[in-house]
């Protein structure tokens, strides 16, 4: 009902369709362009302030108020993030956890509102540089983890975890040890307690061998295929891998390919990667050069460099239903460049001088 509801508000469908027209040329054209960025910020300015509007219609106010505030808090989450298809929005998202702090009837539900709570501040403070605030909401989170709140609680042990995977120094080996120990027992908690995302960090330790009983690499996988059950991406990525290698299970190219698919489609860039690659080869299912170019591209444009030079590959030397784009390969080159992360130097002047030759040519 609240979607159906909010679904009366909505810009109408005429900017609807110049928003995603402009969108879409923007990312097939893969250039600055200043006249449609600045269209775009229009647009979605028009986007804000008509849904801004639509809160305050007292029929809104009405059924934000019978929500359940977990709902509320995970639409908080998507205001504050944002999308092609919900612009950022930090008004409606400190609207949204308001009411999910009214609506909370008991602790548990207080506790959940309270992490949103924290969590959002964090990583606004975290956009923002404020050291500050970023601070408090660290304590906060602390807090809650203490309290006994799983997702806190599992937040805290990802980012213990994350330290520990950053020290690699001889001398910094016990306080590793110690961080690794701490990570673990509070994902076995929150995984003891139903809160099955942990599961695919204990997975990721016990192939690792960053668990108290070492490398364990039949736990690893039963901990990704729980975690998978829960529709976590990485999980899915994971299995990936261990059916390609045969690890602790039979080598099978078709559930290589399954949760390789599955694990893009859920946006995990190098499960968008690999899956490129997979109909790229051809090795595991019917070659597709039309689908790889289009999970390259999809990766390439949220910044993933083996894509994009993939990517520029594919349009430099064409392929089956892909034409020869010389100029689509150099632009895709000279953001690589751009970013610095592969050096594509040779490739830009080789293409360089192939597109000047054609012109002169004509």
């Amino acid at each position: 009902m609240f979607r159906r509801l909010f679904r009366r508000f909505t810009f109408s469908t005429e900017k609807q369709v110049d928003y995603y027209k402009l969108t879409d040329q923007i990312m097939n054209a893969q250039v600055e362009n200043e006249e449609l960025k600045l269209a775009i910020q229009k647009i979605i300015f028009d986007m804000k302030s008509v849904t801004e509007r639509a809160y305050q219609f007292p029929l809104v106010e009405q059924v934000l108020s019978s929500v359940k505030s977990h709902y509320l808090c995970v639409a908080a989450v998507e205001q504050f993030v944002g999308s092609m298809y919900t612009p950022k929005n930090e008004q409606i998202t400190q609207l949204f956890l308001s009411h999910a702090k009214k609506n909370a009837i008991d602790e548990h539900e207080q506790l959940n509102t309270e992490y949103y709570l924290a969590y959002l501040k964090k990583l606004d403070a975290s956009q923002k540089g404020d050291q500050t605030k970023f601070d408090e909401s660290q304590h906060q989170l602390l807090e809650l983890a203490n309290k006994g709140n799983k997702t806190a609680q599992h937040l805290v042990a990802k980012e213990m975890y994350k330290v520990a995977m950053n020290m690699m120094q001889s001398k910094q080996r016990k306080d590793r040890e110690k961080l690794l120990k701490e990570a673990y027992k509070l994902f076995y908690d929150c995984a003891e307690n139903e809160f099955p995302h942990s599961y695919y960090y204990i997975g990721e330790m016990a192939e690792r061998g960053d668990t108290p009983g070492g490398i364990d690499l039949k736990f690893a996988l039963e901990c990704y295929l729980i975690a998978a059950a829960y529709e976590n991406p990485q999980a899915f990525f994971k299995l990936a891998k261990f059916h390609r290698d045969g690890i602790v299970c039979e080598r099978d190219p078709h559930l290589e390919f399954h949760y390789t698919k599955k694990a893009a489609e859920m946006g995990l860039l190098d499960a968008q990667h690999n899956l490129g690659v997979i109909y790229r080869e051809g090795r595991i299912t019917k070659k597709d050069d039309f689908k790889a170019l289009a999970w390259f591209t999809h990766a390439g444009n949220l910044g993933f460099p083996l894509s994009q030079f993939n990517a520029g590959m594919m349009y430099w030397e064409g392929g089956d239903k892909i034409k020869r784009n010389k100029k689509a390969a150099l632009v895709w080159f000279e953001k690589i460049q751009k970013s610095g992360m592969i050096d594509v130097s040779q490739q830009i002047r080789q293409l360089a001088k192939e597109i000047e030759k054609e012109i002169e040519e004509e």
